[in-house]
């Protein structure tokens, strides 16, 4: 798809020899890629047999990370033996340990702990760790445990790769020492890509407000230094055709890649180096392009950094062997060699976002210029500094442009201030950057170190002070689900349209407006009222989504929180932002333990939530009181639901609450018993929701009779032994059972009984633990999965 779009603005752009480039590049990284994903298939069997199991394990130190709690060890050549069978080949492995070990690049480490397979997509929204790391060779988890600890073998050879990791921990802590803090954190970030030391505010902050590409090592200081560069050598136009080229080649602003501004400070220091010692002329770039080698290098050759390094490498190159720099070779042959290199770059989103707003830039910078008024264009503006920013306003946005339907795919989230934020904090980036460069050559020198890293924080905090405010703006950034055929289809006659208007072609205008106008309508008219229904995978605990045709939202229960994770920022959000929904109208607390409410308080701290449906079950816990403290400050509604009560959300679309019954509430000691029971019914179609409702409870519900037959069940307790009893099962008599529950449970849930009598009754079981989560959709009439994956 993104090959097809990008084909098909280059040929409408007028660019039919960058269109064949881009189908040869692609073509060949596809090919590649799907090459590498067999390997990695074959490779990925044949580990599957040690999941869950207590294995011994030696291999060789790649790479080496430590907290204060914890150390990881990124391991090769490893072999794995467990169960009489072994393991021996080149994926990688990392290897958990509770305290930190000298342990070096290049040492062997022998061991034993409990493997896991790294985890794939577990929900809607969800990040693919599994085909992440598998892209990166990674294919499992190994925690050592704190009862006894690996065997170190140290290497004694010299190693380059040690000596690197050496120099960057040195510079790290140089970098930590001098600007402390928050400040030596976003510098780390700049400077050599470790992005460890930021805070998760002050990185969502970046997010929002559109600059988190800053954040990472790749191309944009290109762009500065190209351009200083083109200064230095007496072009003080502005933004002249020799110099857009310059941004074109490093990727400048192209917001929301995956970018930064380090290669070209690199740049900047070494030609202004070279023209300070008078170099002859060729040696001066020769010693660019080493600088820029070195760099990339020393920043752990990320795709975006050597994208750049490639790009500004060719593009000093041309001179030396009387070529002029053509940007459709320098975009392509760049692209090639790191394909060449590693063929998976093809679905790396850092790659995609890095040459998509390059290529954007090529396409849409002379199409804006030229629509604009005559006295609105760049090469029309007088005063250098107006023509200097408005040209780069325009390359930014061009990049936004481009880079529009990845954004959507990969974050489903726009940041609306982007343009704005950018041209505010870049600039400061770019000064941020440079004290980094210096601190890297004198920040080993108490007095002076101390007075640029002061320097570099002060800097430090005011881009974080201005982050975090644009972040705070109301719609700083709107949510998107993942866009289908027709939002592709539009955005690529908008496009087009763009083209025709620039090339006066307004009959073909109004012929694709009316063809889009036609498919949008159409769309509409055939679309039916369907209700989507996503039951999350949130591990050991419960949580529900329900979104009527109206896109009015319920969230029953919100999953478990914990010292280790919070089921609410990293499942329910995300869902819910998959889904669009910005608003809850009801968020039903089944019952106030930790594994079903533990996620509402990051619900409530991100999306609005019009009432509350909660127990009125005496139960005390600090989790509990802290959301009923919560509901009081933000004076949201709240409501006890008991039996009998009904809510319509949408014309044949209801829930009925089927318990708690009033009769029998104070005479009921479990609070599992004591669970607000739903019963969804949406035309012809029914969905039973039983929380962690056990056998003393579904005896109640059995008086109802036929009344509790449902096409869904969601298996109450997690599928333990004390629910889902035959009598009751009769009567609901479903198609298919929901068991939310976490992989390997200390409570072994779901029990072997439940399982046999759902299969004996001719259910259809769905396990969150082995299947993730379901999303169902219903017209009311007959319901249907939906593949998220």
């Amino acid at each position: 798809m993104l090959m097809l779009i990008c084909g098909l603005l280059l040929i409408v752009a007028g660019r039919p020899a960058l269109t064949w480039w881009l189908v040869l590049v692609i073509g060949c990284g596809w090919l590649g890629s799907g090459l590498d994903m067999i390997e990695r298939r074959a490779k990925s069997k044949a580990i599957h047999h040690f999941q869950r199991n207590q294995v011994r394990y030696r291999g060789v130190v790649n790479h080496v990370s430590s907290s204060s709690d914890r150390q990881r060890i990124e391991m090769i050549n490893l072999s794995l033996v467990a169960n009489g069978q072994r393991y021996t080949g080149a994926a990688k492995f990392l290897v958990y340990l509770e305290e930190n070990l000298p342990v070096a690049i290049g040492d062997t480490v022998s061991g034993s702990g409990r493997f896991y397979e790294l985890a794939g997509k577990r929900n809607p929204g969800d990040f693919d760790f599994r085909s992440y790391y598998q892209r990166q060779n990674i294919f499992g988890r190994i925690y050592q445990g704190n009862k006894t600890n690996p065997v170190i073998y140290p290497d004694s050879s010299v190693s380059a790769r040690r000596t690197l990791d050496n120099i960057r921990q040195a510079i790290r802590l140089m970098i930590d020492r001098q600007a402390g803090g928050q400040a030596g954190g976003l510098v780390n970030a700049l400077i050599l890509g470790d992005k460890s030391g930021i805070d998760p505010d002050t990185r969502d902050a970046f997010i929002i407000s559109g600059v988190v590409h800053v954040l990472a090592v790749s191309g944009l200081h290109v762009g500065y230094v190209l351009l200083i560069f083109t200064a230095i050598g007496g072009d003080k136009s502005g933004i002249d055709p020799d110099t857009r080229d310059a941004f074109i080649v490093s990727g400048v602003v192209h917001v929301l890649a995956v970018s930064g501004l380090h290669v070209g400070y690199v740049l900047l220091i070494f030609t202004a180096l070279g023209r300070i010692l008078r170099l002859p002329w060729g040696w001066d770039k020769l010693m660019v392009i080493l600088a820029l080698m070195a760099f990339a290098t020393l920043t752990g050759g990320k795709p975006s950094v050597v994208r750049a390094t490639l790009m500004a490498a060719v593009y000093v190159l041309a001179p030396l062997v009387n070529r002029n720099s053509n940007l459709a070779n320098i975009i392509a042959v760049s692209a090639l060699v790191l394909l060449l290199i590693k063929p998976d770059y093809i679905v790396d989103p850092g790659f995609l976002l890095s040459f998509t707003a390059v290529i954007s830039i090529v396409i849409f910078y002379n199409l804006f210029n030229n629509l604009l008024p005559l006295n609105w264009r760049v090469n029309e503006i007088k005063n250098p500094g107006l023509k200097t920013l408005w040209g780069l306003t325009l390359v930014s946005l061009s990049a936004q442009l481009g880079t529009l339907p990845l954004t959507i795919m990969y974050f489903q989230r726009i940041p609306v201030i982007a343009l704005l934020a950018n041209l505010m904090v870049v600039p400061l980036v770019g000064v941020l950057v440079a004290c980094g460069f210096l601190l890297l050559l004198v920040g080993w020198f108490p007095l002076i170190g101390f007075i640029v890293g002061s320097a570099a924080k002060l800097v430090a905090e005011t881009i974080i002070i201005l982050t975090s405010g644009l972040a705070r703006i109301p719609n700083a950034s709107l949510n998107f689900t993942q866009p289908d055929w027709l939002d592709l289809t539009v955005y690529l006659a908008l496009v087009s349209i763009l083209f025709l208007i620039k090339y006066q072609k307004f009959s073909k205008v109004l012929i694709i407006s009316l063809v889009t106008a036609n498919l949008v309508v159409w769309q509409w008219a055939v679309e039916r009222d369907t209700m989507d229904l996503v039951f999350m995978d949130v591990g050991q605990g419960d949580a529900c989504l329900i979104v009527t045709p109206d896109h009015q939202a319920v969230l029953i229960d919100a999953g478990e929180k914990n010292y280790r994770v919070d089921m609410g920022s990293r499942v329910v959000l995300p869902v819910l932002r998959q889904l669009s929904v910005e608003r809850i109208k009801y968020l039903v607390m089944t019952h106030p333990h930790s594994d079903h409410i533990g996620g509402v308080t990051s619900v409530l701290n991100e999306v609005s939530v019009d009432t509350i449906w909660d127990t009125t079950i005496d139960h005390h816990s600090q989790m509990y009181d802290d959301i009923k403290t919560q509901l009081q400050v933000n004076e949201t509604a709240l409501i006890h639901p008991f039996a009998g009560d009904t809510r319509w959300l949408f014309p044949a679309l209801h829930l009925a609450v089927l318990l708690p019954d009033s009769a029998y509430f104070n005479h009921l000691k479990s609070i599992n018993n004591r669970s607000i029971i739903i019963k969804l019914i949406y035309g012809t179609c029914s969905f039973l929701l039983m929380a962690d409702l056990e056998q003393e409870g579904e005896e109640i519900l059995c008086s109802l009779g036929g009344g509790l037959k449902a096409d869904i069940l969601k298996a109450g307790h997690h599928g333990s032994i004390t629910s889902t009893r035959p009598r009751f099962l009769d009567l609901v008599d479903p198609e298919i059972a929901v068991i939310s529950v976490g992989t390997g449970n200390k409570f072994q849930h779901p029990s072997a009984t439940v399982i046999s009598r759902l299969t004996a009754a001719g259910v259809q079981l769905h396990r969150t633990d082995r299947q993730q989560a379901l999303w169902l959709r219903s017209d009311g009439r007959k319901i249907w999965k939906m593949n998220w994956k």
